[in-house]
């Protein structure tokens, strides 16, 4: 952010008039009975905009409402005039691009800035006016995040500023809180829940506060391009010019399908090496390059299927030892090249917008780029770190790249949890590395609006995206000063979280977390492994923290804030207890954590049905579902072993050879595997999974058949009772046998079966002279994931 109280070196561009010396700063106490706000009859949407957030704040703070009048009003009255899209007559140096400046005279206040492109000028100086002279911020979205000091009287600081941004672009994207025509129905392992679904109004105001906290926060601009381009390629020149397309894996240039149709044509990976692709790029811009300086190059989605043709593998610069198709920057950053070469020919300032994402994400090993490339960096599943973000925008910048744009899902993996993590500051911290290696957009995806946990996160950054110059102790003191009295206290609540959880647990362990969760999902790896970071004793001491934050005396607002703090805390303990229980006391957690939900639904400002489904999703981690499910089962439901043996069969042979006969003891060298994963989400997850190297790597993308196997005691007084096996999930098809004989199967016939909990009966097959029963199961996978992946339950009914 540049703005200035030091007026004078802003003299050359104002000017100096007689009626007031602005090298000479002053302050001057404006009545809130004695003023109004002035617009221009012809007045523009945004400078209407800014007159009514100005009268919104000013009445906030002085209890009054401030008239909002045309330009005709009688000036002779004496009023201070806060004028809206007025340039001072003095004021001739044009505007920069995004530019915002306010002007404090002894009797008047001008706001005004750039209305191109992006024009918020005016709106955006009055919101820093109120930011820089009169205490305002805005801590989260609607009028509960407003902080603000009462005040008989504006003591406004006289002079002339300004604000240009750093960056060209600044985004937090909104997520799901986008204003609906209507409510979708809860999915049905929601229905129970249908009380926390907000109505449409409520949900329209939510969504309508999001935007204007964004636009508070300045989140706008001009985006330098970037999507992927060839989505639609395949459909427009397919039959034309198959030349333009990889030649896949089966010698063909053609989409390779894709178990989701409608995703083989829009992941379709096109050829780099190939001429006809630099002119087809150039001459889909060519009609709109009058007005569009940007050209598209970024590479489709997907991490496989790329082109294997002897050109392009040429471009590649393989380490060794490292597998063909991992990094496949040099021949993308080539044919950017090409593209940029040949727009510059067309439009001399014309950039070429490429991704640095997946197979290439990290730079080029031999290219060098064309000084008009600009690369949107895209850590999909690399972890949220200062050295990998150096590493990243680092080497692209050794590369050549001189406009680097940030446009990561670090939202999306870190932030979907309503624990506290503390991760706030590695957030602005790798937001830094970006700025210093000439980052110039910053484009988050996205906000997940669970306001009393992330607003502290969310805040931080949006602020660091204003003004990059200030430290994080800076925006952290801003924030926790919406908390009154009580600022130093709220402050050692996340430091705590930041200091104790992030630095001393998560980030030691950040790898191996976020490779737990597969894609580099950080949450979803906490959560399969809650008991191993969070500890009671956490929420003893950060309770501790708040409860003396509550003996502070407090403003109303204040108050509330930190009310909802300390309930947001109690749902973490609760929380925690829940999904890191035992399955044999997670039904009791469950109901209690299902209560406070019930009871503190209006206090809280969560997204309810996201948070709903983050658990569910993952597993129904906190028991939601199996306590309701189960209900109709008698108690004790009792847990089959975590840990299966298991083993693949890629030919197909375990039928053929009766693997499901097999003694107990015949499997010993079958390998261990939890059944509360995917196969493929295995990984080194503890000291009882024994798999081979060699059996992980096939795993790790394994379409096919495998068997799974354990032993389980029945209760002797379960005699008499129909008994079952009650499956969380099998993705996707399996057939389930007791003692060797088939006891029923589960086959995948409709899009949802993967996800579907099943029972099978199998007390006609108990060996009741056994001390244990052994259970077997066949289990086939044709697409994405696959295996047991929610626990497996015996469980009994009446006869």
């Amino acid at each position: 952010m540049m703005k200035t109280s030091l007026v004078c070196l802003l003299a050359v561009w104002i000017g100096v008039t007689s009626a007031f010396d602005r090298c000479r700063a002053e302050t001057v106490a404006v009545d809130p009975a004695r003023c109004a706000i002035v617009l221009p009859t012809d007045a523009r949407r945004q400078d209407q905009d800014a007159a009514q957030e100005l009268q919104k704040h000013l009445g906030l703070i002085s209890g009054r409402t401030i008239p909002v009048v045309s330009n005709e009003v009688d000036r002779a009255a004496g009023a201070y005039l806060f004028q809206m899209g007025i340039v001072p007559s003095d004021d001739t140096k044009p505007l920069a691009s995004q530019e915002s400046r306010w002007v404090i005279t002894p009797t008047a206040a001008y706001f005004y800035g750039d209305k191109t492109g992006y024009g918020n000028g005016g709106l955006y100086a009055v919101y820093t006016f109120l930011e820089d002279q009169l205490g305002v911020h805005w801590i989260e979205p609607g009028d509960r995040g407003i902080v603000f000091k009462p005040a008989s009287s504006f003591h406004l600081r006289t002079g002339a500023f300004q604000w240009i941004p750093k960056l060209m672009f600044r985004k937090i994207r909104q997520g799901e809180a986008r204003v609906a025509k209507s409510i979708s129905p809860l999915p049905p392992a929601y229905k129970d829940y249908e009380e926390f679904q907000p109505t449409l109004e409520a949900f329209n105001q939510f969504a309508n506060d999001v935007r204007r906290w964004q636009i508070r926060m300045r989140m706008d601009g001009h985006r330098p391009g970037g999507a992927h381009a060839f989505s639609t390629w395949w459909k427009r020149y397919g039959k034309t010019h198959p030349e333009y397309f990889a030649l896949n894996k089966f010698g063909k240039r053609e989409p390779v399908p894709l178990p989701d149709a409608a995703r083989t044509e829009e992941f379709v990976k096109i050829c780099p090496s190939n001429p006809g692709v630099v002119r087809q790029i150039i001459e889909n811009w060519l009609p709109s390059k009058g007005h569009d300086q940007y050209v598209n190059a970024g590479i489709n989605d997907g991490a496989e299927n790329f082109c294997a043709c002897e050109n392009c593998r040429k471009l590649d610069v393989v380490k060794e030892g490292e597998k063909p198709f991992t990094h496949l920057t040099d021949r993308y950053v080539y044919l950017a090249n090409a593209v940029a070469r040949e727009a510059r020919k067309h439009r001399a300032d014309a950039r070429v917008t490429i991704y640095a994402y997946l197979t290439t994400l990290y730079p080029p090993r031999q290219q060098k780029l064309e000084p008009n490339v600009v690369v949107q960096v895209v850590p999909y599943v690399d972890p949220l770190d200062p050295k990998v973000a150096e590493d990243l925008f680092g080497g692209w910048k050794k590369a050549g790249a001189t406009m680097l744009a940030l446009r990561p899902n670090y939202h999306t993996k870190y932030l979907t949890s309503v624990l506290p993590v503390g991760v706030e500051k590695q957030m602005f911290d790798v937001f830094q590395v970006a700025v210093r290696n000439g980052c110039v957009s910053a484009d988050y995806d996205s906000l997940v609006n669970n306001w009393p946990v992330t607003a502290i996160s969310d805040y931080i950054l949006a602020k660091a995206m204003m003004d990059p110059s200030q430290p994080f102790e800076h925006w952290l003191d801003e924030f926790c000063s919406g908390y009154g009295a009580a600022a130093a206290d709220v402050k050692q609540y996340y430091d705590y979280w930041r200091n104790e959880l992030w630095e001393k647990r998560f980030r030691p362990n950040l790898v191996k977390i976020c490779e737990k969760g597969g894609s580099g999902d950080f949450v979803r790896g906490l959560l399969w492994s809650l008991g191993d970071y969070y500890r009671d004793a956490d929420f003893d001491a950060t309770d501790a923290i708040l409860k003396k934050a509550a003996a502070r005396k407090l403003a109303p607002a204040e108050q509330r804030r930190l009310d909802e703090l300390l309930l947001v805390n109690q749902h973490a303990r609760l929380m925690v207890r829940a999904i890191a229980a035992s399955p044999m006391d997670k039904s009791e957690h469950a109901a209690a954590l299902l209560a406070f939900r019930k009871k503190h639904k209006d206090d809280l400002n969560l997204q309810w049905v996201g948070v709903f489904a983050v658990e569910m999703g993952n597993g129904d981690l906190a028991g939601m579902n199996v306590s309701k499910e189960m209900k109709d089962y008698l108690k004790p439901w009792l847990p089959t072993e975590l840990h299966w043996r298991f083993k693949l069969d890629p030919d197909n042979r375990g039928e053929k050879e009766q693997w499901q006969a097999k003694a107990w003891k015949d499997t010993a060298d079958w390998e261990n595997l939890r059944t509360d994963r995917f196969w493929e989400r295995q990984f080194n997850f503890d000291e009882v999974n024994t798999l081979s190297a060699a059996t992980a790597k096939v795993l790790g993308d394994y379409d096919g058949i495998a068997w799974y196997m354990t032993e389980q005691s029945v209760p002797a007084d379960w005699k008499g009772r129909k008994i079952f096996l009650r499956f969380g999930a099998v993705d996707e098809s399996c057939w389930v046998y007791l003692n060797g004989a088939l006891a029923g199967e589960h086959l995948y016939k409709n899009k949802n079966d993967w996800k579907t909990p099943f029972e099978i009966r199998i007390d006609p097959l108990i060996d009741w002279s056994a001390e244990k029963q052994r259970i077997t199961v066949r289990v086939e996978d044709r697409g994405g994931v696959g295996g047991i992946w929610r626990p497996v339950w015996l469980v009994s009914k009446k006869p």
